[in-house]
């Protein structure tokens, strides 16, 4: 899995090209500035980010989905997007996209909007993310685990429930374990193991919750559509 950090370039640097961005915070800044002017698609954004391009755009993908907000017609392929970049991280393989998916392109109006609450927080995530423990982000077994669970989370965003912010769990959970990778953060990493395990306790307690409720309401209702006896004269 890439999860290197591009070092910081000093302050005053000679020569016609610019220094790389440092941090991901500033390559969505250069993102927003490109939407500004045009309308951009998947694979452009993968080709600004670079270095962290899939973890960035888990990132990306998954912060908008812990606003109440919808945004139309994206909520599916940024679900498959996380779905398939976790996938093949769990599988410890270079991650991929179909070109169809690189191809698609985001709503110029409704999505700077979005990429700068989305860089808030990952500001917010950098300030306290920090390279340590970092044998807990290079170990091979762990590194299944991260994509595993990113993998789960993603597929949770793809339920069409219809409960209210039932995507801010699965979607923080991908948000951290992203920015714990690019910055080669394991305390955060465990953190985000622990958003998992309470991710899918939440799905589990929706799952049992809504099959004893579908039983509670089939044994108190069945008596209302069942013939009563007969009365004797």
């Amino acid at each position: 899995m890439d999860s290197s950090v591009t070092p910081p370039a000093p302050p005053e640097q000679e020569g016609p090209e610019a220094p790389e961005p440092a941090l991901l915070s500033e390559q969505i800044s250069q993102l927003i500035e490109k939407f500004e002017r045009e309308e951009v698609n998947v694979g452009e954004i993968v080709i600004l980010l670079k270095g962290r391009a899939f973890l960035g755009l888990l990132c990306l993908f998954s912060i908008p989905f812990c606003t109440p907000v919808a945004i139309p017609g994206m909520s599916t392929p940024f679900g498959v997007v996380i779905s398939l970049i976790g996938l093949r991280l769990a599988l410890r393989r270079k991650p991929w996209l179909p070109q169809r998916l690189l191809e698609v392109r985001l709503p110029q109006r409704v999505f700077p909007k979005l990429l700068e609450g989305a860089n808030r927080i990952i500001r917010s995530l950098e300030k306290v993310s920090k390279p340590r423990h970092e044998f807990v982000v290079e170990s091979p077994v762990l590194q299944h685990l991260t994509g595993f669970c990113i993998f789960v989370c993603g597929a949770f965003l793809l339920l069409p429930l219809p409960i209210p912010m039932t995507n801010l769990l699965p979607a923080a959970t991908v948000t951290v374990l992203s920015i714990s990778a690019i910055g080669r953060d394991g305390v955060l990493t465990l953190a985000g193991y622990g958003l998992f395990l309470l991710t899918v306790s939440f799905f589990a307690f929706l799952l049992l919750g809504g099959a004893a409720a579908a039983q509670w309401m089939s044994e108190t209702f069945r008596g209302w559509f069942e013939p009563g006896p007969e009365h004797l004269p």
